[in-house]
């Protein structure tokens, strides 16, 4: 059975974040979700297979300075942004929340939908619906995940500068 997991809404709490345009999301994709496995080992298995998918993948040149800069406007505000990577058809962040992360995404989602459709002389859902979340747990789990996400481009073999970091502001 598969169950959907709450949300955790911890502010002044680190989080690890992944979200995914919809137009990535396939039949594989949807298998994996159906899975009877940890979500974690789900959140992994989709990643892989995504970092070398070319379903919705539209962050290339202009599209990723775009949502860069969307993501970096709040920084300060909802959240303190430490990194995030921008993937071809997904984003990872992690960040503090200083507000509700249902508002952080609603934003994130919701301006970066709006502005990249316009940019892509498209129209309808840019996202996926839903997103992953992974409250941090200590300083080793913060440390895995800011390597996993300043690696992410590397494993998969991109080119285009991917990775933002708060140093950067």
């Amino acid at each position: 059975m598969h169950k959907k997991l709450f949300h955790i809404n911890l502010t002044q709490h680190y989080q690890f974040i992944t979200f995914r345009t919809k137009d990535s999301i396939d039949g594989y994709v949807n298998k994996i979700q159906n899975l009877d496995i940890q979500t974690k080992a789900k959140q992994y298995k989709i990643d892989k297979y995504l970092d070398n998918s070319t379903n919705g993948a539209y962050f290339f040149g202009d599209k990723i300075e775009i949502m860069r800069d969307i993501i970096f406007e709040k920084n300060s505000l909802l959240y303190e942004l430490e990194v995030v990577c921008i993937m071809p058809n997904h984003v990872h962040l992690l960040l503090q929340q200083k507000d509700d992360i249902s508002k952080i995404m609603k934003f994130l989602k919701g301006k970066s939908g709006v502005e990249l459709n316009k940019s892509l002389l498209r129209s309808g859902t840019f996202w996926a619906e839903g997103y992953y979340d992974k409250a941090i747990r200590n300083q080793k789990h913060y440390d895995g995940v800011f390597e996993y996400i300043v690696n992410n481009p590397v494993k998969a073999n991109l080119k285009e500068v991917r990775v933002f970091s708060r140093y950067e502001l």
